[in-house]
């Protein structure tokens, strides 16, 4: 919650938040699903009971928040929250049929995109939410060009949301040429930020909000300078 708190107040448009759900099919926010590397102590989240999480310190004291306490905090914040549902494997463990009664429950339909690695997770939540919109999540290692170009035709998503990797990467030009909004994640150097807001990428997702809102004035300024 603290890093949600920085960003609003860094000016972010929106947050973007993975998520799991827990054994009492609460879903809650966190990048992994193995506590160790920020708690110091292993479980396995989907494996874990609410009470149990909310035991371990993520760091400075913080706990890990389920997604309704994220909603109820943040949801009048932001433009936008993109939630990226953790694969679940080719079975679903229920968490689209609660990620779905979570976004009516706060009638945020409107504000919510969805995405994925795993199209089969998009897929769910999409028939449970017709409205809602889904962005498929793409990085080089994952699968081939080819298969990611089938899986968007079958999808059709809003958005793709795509790696910096794809830089100097042979797909690039193909995603480009299809049309769909480009949201970019990870894009944490002035390199890539020059590179992505050349291309009027739709959002970039960074870790570094007030660098790269301060950086995007003065690209602004020096595209405006240059037409001139």
């Amino acid at each position: 919650m603290r890093a949600f708190h920085a960003a609003y107040k860094a000016g972010a448009d929106g947050i973007e938040l993975d998520i799991f759900q827990c054994r009492d099919k609460i879903i809650v926010v966190t990048h992994d699903v193995d506590t160790y590397r920020l708690t110091k102590q292993k479980h396995n989240v989907r494996k874990s009971t609410l009470s149990l999480l909310q035991s371990l310190d993520y760091g400075k004291k913080e706990l890990i928040p389920t997604l309704e306490e994220v909603f109820e905090t943040f949801l009048d914040k932001f433009k936008t929250i993109n939630v990226e549902i953790k694969s679940t494997g080719l079975k679903s463990d229920g968490i689209e049929d609660n990620l779905a009664q979570l976004i009516r429950k706060f009638d945020c339909q409107k504000k919510i995109l969805v995405s994925s690695f795993n199209p089969l997770n998009i897929y769910r939540i999409k028939r449970l939410l017709p409205e809602i919109r889904i962005g498929y999540l793409i990085e080089p290692k994952f699968s081939s060009a080819s298969f990611h170009l089938r899986t968007i035709r079958w999808l059709k998503p809003n958005t793709l949301n795509l790696h910096p990797a794809l830089l100097d990467h042979a797909a690039t030009k193909a995603y480009f040429d299809l049309g769909i909004p480009l949201w970019m994640w990870a894009v944490d150097t002035k390199r890539d930020w020059q590179y992505w807001l050349k291309k009027r990428v739709q959002a970039i997702i960074t870790d570094h909000p007030e660098s790269l809102r301060t950086y995007m004035k003065s690209f602004k300024m020096s595209q405006a300078a240059t037409k001139s």
